[in-house]
């Protein structure tokens, strides 16, 4: 990875690539549970990306017209978890944010 390494916010530990996940994770050096955080240019990008691959997939299929939106809605899970798995690996996020755990639960 080249460039500067990303860092926990809290205790400012250089994060090594194989501790980040794509999901919440704890930092190796204070334990704080991380969360990463994504830009809305990314996150634009992703669903338009996903979204125009389900309906090449769904269209190649041959559904077509009206029902199209539906069967989209079906097709888009396959690109999303294809996206999410390569994101990993070559779009790794470079900032974090502290997660609060456990949730509220008004005292339940």
């Amino acid at each position: 990875m080249d460039g500067p390494r990303p860092k926990c916010p809290v205790c400012g530990f250089e994060l090594p690539p194989e501790a980040i996940r794509l999901v919440s994770f704890d930092c190796p050096h204070c334990g704080k549970t991380l969360a990463p955080t994504r830009s809305p240019r990314y996150r634009w990008i992703r669903g338009l990306v996903c979204v125009g691959a389900g309906i090449a997939w769904a269209w190649s299929r041959g559904w077509h017209d009206s029902f199209m939106i539906f069967v989209v809605s079906f097709y888009i899970w396959g690109p999303l978890f294809l996206w999410d798995a390569m994101a990993a690996r070559f779009f790794p996020p470079r900032q974090f944010t502290p997660v609060s755990f456990p949730p509220r639960t008004l005292g339940l």
